[in-house]
């Protein structure tokens, strides 16, 4: 969905930077969620799911 929203409304867009902060952490081996509080897009580390191993998937 993100890459679909900066498609039509550009790189300039919180999608596109929320985008290139998930590559970089990617890059560096994170394993990256993206979470919305409001109008907001966080990028950030996946919560572990109870009784889930912390290695990378």
């Amino acid at each position: 969905m993100l890459r679909h929203t900066v498609r039509i409304l550009g790189d300039q867009t919180a999608a596109a930077r929320a985008l290139e902060e998930a590559e970089r952490r990617r890059a560096a081996g994170e394993d990256v969620a993206f979470y919305c509080d409001g109008n907001t897009i966080i990028v950030g580390p996946r919560q572990k799911q109870e009784g889930e191993s912390n290695v990378n998937r």
